[in-house]
């Protein structure tokens, strides 16, 4: 069973990004936001995850079409 939910610690790991990053990233509108799961916890979808990561693919994929 794959992991359905991911922590923010989790998420920094993921990509390998500092907490300040991750934030900005979100107030930017360029990361998911997060979800809250109980009060206090706040955690990311493993399919927004996934989403966002088809869509850096395909970024990558224009700009190297372009060059």
């Amino acid at each position: 069973m794959s992991k359905t939910w991911w922590h923010r610690n989790e998420v920094k790991e993921r990509y390998r990004i500092s907490e300040a990053t991750l934030y900005r990233m979100i107030r930017q509108g360029s990361f998911p936001k997060p979800t809250k799961i109980t009060p206090g916890r706040n955690s990311w979808h493993a399919a927004a995850l996934d989403e966002y990561d088809q869509k850096l693919i395909a970024e990558s994929e224009e700009a190297s079409d372009g060059s």
